[in-house]
């Protein structure tokens, strides 16, 4: 079995996107080399990676592959790193991954100062929940990530900003005009919740006041509310 580094790019952006014309476009080659590429690896492979006919799903092969798949570009890209440092120039691609709230807010003013100040480094973003961004680090899918209330893990995290939790209620709601709102006065109005930011500290606020966490909707989206 001859699989390349070309092959395992290729399925695995495709993957990331759910798109092969989108990872076309990432990689910067034709969606041709896409399929290509992935059509290459199942031959190597002996299965398929895709179940083509529901979209593009990956495979039980597939799912197999792809934690495999992860890895070995991991170390890839961090030998292509290592070979960079040493040749003093800042070029090359960081994963960078982050939970919605900072996808929407902070990155965009993050990714234009870095695209000024170092051109040459490709800034790749994956968003996620925070268990999703912590796996992702564990496994090396990612580089770094902006985390909220990281775990003592990571021990090179590294604490960027503060911030309050606020309940978000209509204007003709009885407690719109509170300046402070107790989670026992939410008790009687059904919550929504955002699974891709601070769920679990909500729930440990809730656990810490003795109130049981009920959410009567669960969103990935902030714009969804």
């Amino acid at each position: 079995m001859a699989v390349t580094i070309a092959q395992l790019r290729a399925f695995t952006a495709v993957l990331k996107h759910n798109s092969f014309s989108i990872a076309a476009n990432t990689l910067g080659i034709s969606q041709s080399a896409v399929s290509h590429a992935v059509s290459s690896l199942e031959r190597e492979v002996g299965g398929q990676v895709f179940d083509r006919a529901n979209g593009v799903i990956p495979t039980v092969l597939g799912s197999l592959l792809i934690v495999r798949a992860r890895t070995v570009l991991a170390a890839v890209d961090a030998l292509e790193a290592s070979v960079r440092d040493h040749s003093g120039v800042h070029s090359g691609m960081v994963r960078l991954a982050a939970v919605p709230t900072a996808c929407q807010g902070l990155l965009p003013g993050l990714l234009q100062l870095w695209a000024a100040r170092l051109p040459e480094v490709d800034v790749q973003v994956y968003e996620g929940d925070d268990e999703e961004l912590s796996d992702w680090l564990e496994t090396g899918l990612v580089d770094a990530a902006i985390l909220v209330d990281p775990s003592e893990s990571h021990k090179a995290s590294r604490l960027l900003a503060t911030d309050d939790f606020q309940a978000l209620i209509r204007k003709d709601h009885p407690l719109a005009q509170e300046a402070r709102i107790t989670l026992a006065e939410l008790l009687e109005d059904g919550l929504i919740s955002s699974t891709g930011g601070c769920e679990m500290q909500v729930r440990r606020i809730h656990e810490l006041a003795g109130i049981h966490y009920t959410a009567t909707q669960r969103v990935r989206e902030l714009a969804t509310f």
